[in-house]
């Protein structure tokens, strides 16, 4: 079904205004967090990028929400997973993973208390703005209607292949070319990409099936 311009309008609207309860909603998580003694003052441009990030957080979970054939506390229930599980726990297996003890004490279990705070507040809050707290229909085009097929399965490991490309590309050219990154971690430049990966498979192996 085709989107006349008024229902771009509204969506529009929509998104928003939802961007607008994501920041509310990760104010209030916040308190979760551990007390820091030395917390960095917030600045424009800091704010800018969180208006950045929550903006480009809701368009992702409003695309799944308006096409889904689910709804309700259905849609609900995977909307928290899928918000949770990109947003939370994957980046935390990496603070685990990587930084160990250099977090401060608490830091990491309030983490995850704020993101299981934020997805199971604002998962219901977008489900119903969107428009689809309503009883189960097939006006979707059935995005979470999932079966392990051999399509989808070929699917998951293209898309896994591509985000390991992705992930090491960024993470050399992007990440790793910053001075303070690499003292923090304590590593070293090789001088190409293809000498870090080589690096990479030699010193630990394990970060590309964890990956």
């Amino acid at each position: 079904m085709s989107m006349t311009a008024k229902d771009g309008a509204i969506l529009v609207f929509k998104i928003v205004a939802l961007t607008v309860a994501l920041m509310v909603v990760n104010g209030l998580g916040s308190k979760l967090l551990p007390a820091m003694d030395t917390a960095p003052q917030p600045t424009g441009s800091f704010f800018a990028i969180v208006v950045l990030v929550m903006f480009l957080q809701t368009v992702a979970l409003a695309y799944p929400i308006v096409r889904a054939r689910w709804s309700g506390w259905r849609l609900t229930v995977a909307v928290f997973v899928l918000f949770f599980g990109t947003v939370t726990f994957m980046s935390q297996i990496e603070s685990l993973v990587y930084l160990g003890g250099r977090m401060p004490e608490g830091m990491q279990a309030g983490i995850f208390k704020m993101g299981l705070f934020v997805a199971a507040v604002f998962s219901p809050i977008a489900v119903l703005v969107l428009g689809r707290w309503r009883s189960e229909d097939s006006s979707g085009s059935g995005l979470v209607a999932w079966k392990p097929t051999t399509a989808w399965w070929w699917r998951a490991v293209t898309a896994g292949g591509v985000f390991l490309v992705l992930y090491y590309l960024f993470g050399y050219y992007v990440a790793w070319k910053n001075v303070a990154v690499r003292d923090y971690y304590g590593g070293t430049d090789p001088g190409s990409f293809l000498a870090q990966m080589a690096n990479v498979v030699r010193d630990t192996p394990w970060m590309l099936p964890l990956q």
